[in-house]
């Protein structure tokens, strides 16, 4: 959502809107890391010293390793299923939220009309 957003306001700078894209993707990789940590500790379940390593670079595979091993086949079945709904739930939401932002900057006059075109 960010990245349509700067997409529009700097349409010529798509450096920028790569950078952006690095950052959020960092950002959610992280995040992710601090739940499984979170949730590995609630479970009493041990991390490997190189998953902090491997939630940044993989992202959603490492959490899907995650999901399976410290549930078990069946349970991480289902946990993959509720990641999966809430991640499409998340970009329903997002894309709402992003045409909404794109409709204010048409009628604000921060972007031509003819993007809508």
């Amino acid at each position: 959502m960010a990245c349509l957003v700067v997409g529009l306001i700097f349409d010529d700078d798509k450096g920028f809107s790569r950078i952006i894209d690095i950052f959020l993707t960092l950002g959610l990789n992280i995040f992710a890391f601090a739940w499984c940590r979170n949730d590995a500790g609630e479970r009493g379940y041990k991390l490997h010293r190189f998953f902090s390593y491997a939630v940044v670079i993989l992202g959603t595979l490492a959490l899907l390793y995650y999901l399976f091993r410290s549930r078990g086949f069946r349970r991480g079945l289902v946990s993959t299923g509720w990641l999966v709904l809430y991640v499409i739930l998340c970009f329903g939401i997002s894309m709402i939220i992003a045409a909404a932002l794109v409709l204010i900057a048409v009628f604000a006059g921060v972007v031509p009309g003819e993007i809508l075109d």
